[in-house]
């Protein structure tokens, strides 16, 4: 029923019941309260960050192709083997016109010349200087420092012009 009431007889004020209340009472255990938490809360903030082992640094790998160039070209230097570094470069400049521009380089004759000189856009006259450096060259049988300079000239006069 609606009309009834209840009352309660219990005057005074009322605690909780708790035992951290307890705690929070006594002044020691209080203040031993928030400095734990002020701890607790500054270890969660400088400890919030993902933890991740070092990352070690690599050195990138050195190009040592120049270093490679040099030492083989200080053992030709040495060994002063002319007719085996012109025989290379000529077998060499020959396979490059065989892929890059597709010409049979079995016969270095005039036909062979006007195609490269067409394909390359390169001048007729040093097309055929350069094939009869290459022809002349393939028929001797001693070289000399000056041979592999005169062929290396023309061979870098090709692919630089």
């Amino acid at each position: 029923d609606s009309a009834t009431k209840y009352y309660d007889y219990y005057y005074g004020e009322t605690e909780a019941k708790s035992d951290l209340g307890w705690f929070l009472k006594q002044p020691a255990f209080k203040w031993a309260w928030l400095f734990g938490l002020l701890l607790l809360f500054l270890f969660i903030i400088f400890n919030a960050k993902r933890k991740q082992r070092i990352v070690e640094i690599i050195k990138p790998l050195t190009n040592t192709t120049v270093d490679f160039v040099k030492t083989i070209s200080n053992l030709y230097y040495e060994t002063q083997d002319h007719k085996n570094l012109v025989h290379k470069k000529i077998t060499y400049f020959l396979e490059r016109i065989r892929s890059e521009y597709h010409l049979d380089t079995s016969v270095l004759d005039e036909e062979f010349i006007e195609r490269l000189a067409m394909k390359s856009g390169k001048k007729k006259s040093q097309v055929k200087t350069l094939v009869n450096v290459i022809n002349r060259m393939q028929k001797k049988t001693e070289f000399f420092e000056d041979n592999l300079k005169e062929l290396n000239k023309h061979i870098e006069d090709f692919y630089s012009a």
